[in-house]
């Protein structure tokens, strides 16, 4: 459903909710090894401080020398500043409607017959991107169907899909107002066309002054920060009981 203009995007009421803590020596590895899974839950109202400062978490080892970062995954965006020490300093989150999340993309995919691991490349090809709605799902849904009927070609259809949801994005970024390298996490920084597609607003934009990042665990960065916070506060809890920490497991 169409958001009201006030009510486009929401920020946290606060910062990081751990305060100045940090995760100390952890390291994305040892975790992985402490444990099989780290998924960290989202919901827009009680939780969504507490999934940015994960991310936060282990933005500084995916690429130290980022501050902002942009998260894009199934039914939200993201998009935060980060100090030196982790601490989130700014944030803002796309509204309920779901014209720019990753599962309105995978429902157009699914649409078109197209294959989640294809939207990007077939993105790359367009010559000339039709736009679609930006503020409703369903109205951007019609227009996809519409222009199948018109035979507009697949690849211009997600390139214009991904020039919509791009320009919310676009506007979280000037919103905290990130500058310098940008890291995207989640499901959609494996999207080279998307990604492309918001690189390319970023540098028609003179109120933006960004370079667009991935990371091959990008698409972890929830779970990983989560998983990393994990095992800080488990070896915090050990050691007030006065327990040893815990010993990594090494790979055989």
């Amino acid at each position: 459903m169409a958001d009201n203009a006030g009510q486009d995007e929401s920020e946290s009421s606060r910062g990081d909710s751990r305060g100045d803590s940090t995760p100390g020596d952890s390291t994305i590895e040892d975790t992985l090894r402490l444990f099989d899974d780290g998924v960290t839950p989202s919901s827009r109202e009680q939780l969504a401080s507490l999934h940015a400062a994960d991310q936060a978490d282990v933005l500084s080892q995916l690429n130290p020398e980022v501050r902002a970062l942009i998260d894009c995954g199934a039914l939200h965006s993201k998009a935060m500043l980060i100090d030196r020490r982790s601490k989130v300093l700014s944030y803002r989150m796309t509204s309920q409607c779901a014209s720019g999340s990753g599962q309105f993309l995978e429902n157009i995919a699914r649409y078109l017959g197209v294959g989640i691991e294809d939207i990007g490349a077939l993105s790359l090809k367009a010559d000339n991107p039709e736009i679609v709605s930006g503020i409703c799902a369903v109205l951007a849904e019609t227009d996809v169907i519409n222009m199948v009927s018109r035979k507009i070609t697949t690849p211009n259809i997600l390139k214009g899909i991904h020039i919509s949801m791009a320009k919310r994005l676009a506007g979280l970024l000037r919103m905290v107002k990130a500058e310098g390298d940008v890291l995207m996490t989640g499901g959609l920084a494996m999207n080279a066309g998307f990604l492309a597609a918001l690189q390319e607003l970023a540098d028609n934009d003179k109120r933006l002054n960004i370079r667009m990042l991935a990371h091959e665990k990008s698409q972890l960065a929830g779970a990983l920060g989560a998983a990393l916070w994990g095992a800080y506060r488990h070896t915090c809890l050990r050691e007030k009981e006065g327990l040893a920490p815990p010993a990594l497991a090494r790979a055989s």
